[in-house]
């Protein structure tokens, strides 16, 4: 095995790490009991926060009519930044017109700075 092989598997690898990370967050995700956890923390500016370290889950409310034009909404929370310092981040997100509640927008880049892959995670926004 030459060199550019060598990184070529080692880039595969760490892929695949990500991917399994990703998938593990995702699975956490969709196994908790959202509504309960709801109650037990203070909302504000109709934004919910979920952090697995790697991506960052936002549930956001917005009405019917917002859901049947699409609108822009500017969203804060906190994310982790390349000094491992948590840092609040505000983003402008489109929303499509005709978005469904429970529906996603994934904005990839936006979430928690990996040091081992040297990028953002995804910040991933269910419309409820």
């Amino acid at each position: 095995m030459n060199v550019n092989d060598s990184k070529i598997n080692e880039l595969l690898k760490r892929a695949q790490n990500y991917r399994n990370d990703l998938s593990k967050s995702i699975e956490q995700f969709e196994n908790l009991d959202l509504e309960e956890l709801q109650k037990s923390f203070q909302e504000g500016n109709n934004v919910f926060e979920i952090e697995d370290n790697r991506n960052i889950f936002i549930q956001y409310k917005i009405t019917k009519e917002e859901a049947n034009k699409g609108c822009m909404k500017k969203i804060k929370y906190t994310r982790i930044n390349e000094n491992g310092k948590k840092v609040t981040n505000e983003i402008e997100i489109k929303i499509p017109k005709g978005i469904q509640k429970g529906q996603e927008i994934i904005l990839n880049g936006e979430g928690n700075y990996i040091k081992d892959l040297n990028k953002n995670s995804n910040l991933i926004v269910k419309i409820r």
